[in-house]
């Protein structure tokens, strides 16, 4: 006795044709097995990522602040920061951008135009670590403190400001 290898069911050894499913043993080689590649997981490794720029951020905001409060940066020093902590606002500000946060940016006003409807489905604590990666944005571009107003970006309406000294004020 041996196994069809179409429908893997006992035949006998000189069978021509298997009764079960009726295959030709003897002209068709068995059919390989083809194995599927796992499904990507896009989407989890999109999320992933997110969490993790979101908890550089997040040490990068308690890092300025600490470092904010034991000394205080030079008035005619435009750029107080370190080409890391740089890299990590460009980072912030372009997943901001990306994921349709942010929609318009005004450095010279330190203006910034968010999506009412995402600004609503997040926490004040993320408001306020948003605001504050949006300010030090501003102060990279130019402007000579830490602070932004966030407005609506349909109405134009102030929804909060960010500034170095007071943090978060929701409007």
């Amino acid at each position: 006795m041996k196994t069809c290898p179409f429908c893997a069911e006992e035949i006998q050894d000189a069978a021509i044709v298997c009764k079960h499913c009726g295959r030709d043993l003897s002209a068709q080689t068995p059919p390989t097995v083809r194995q599927e590649a796992p499904p990507t997981k896009t989407g989890l490794h999109r999320g992933c990522l997110l969490v993790i720029l979101l908890a550089v951020g997040w040490g990068l905001f308690f890092g300025l602040r600490a470092c904010s409060t034991s000394s205080s940066p030079d008035p005619g020093d435009r750029d107080p920061y370190s080409a890391e902590q740089r890299q990590a606002v460009e980072i912030a500000i372009d997943l901001f951008v990306s994921q349709g946060f942010v929609k318009r940016l005004e450095p010279e006003r330190s203006r910034a135009y968010v999506d009412l409807w995402q600004w609503s489905l997040i926490d004040v604590e993320q408001k306020a670590w948003r605001g504050s990666m949006l300010a030090r944005y501003m102060r990279l571009k130019g402007a000579s403190v830490e602070w932004v107003d966030i407005h609506d970006y349909q109405s134009g309406k102030r929804l909060a400001q960010w500034t170095e000294t007071r943090g978060l004020r929701v409007e």
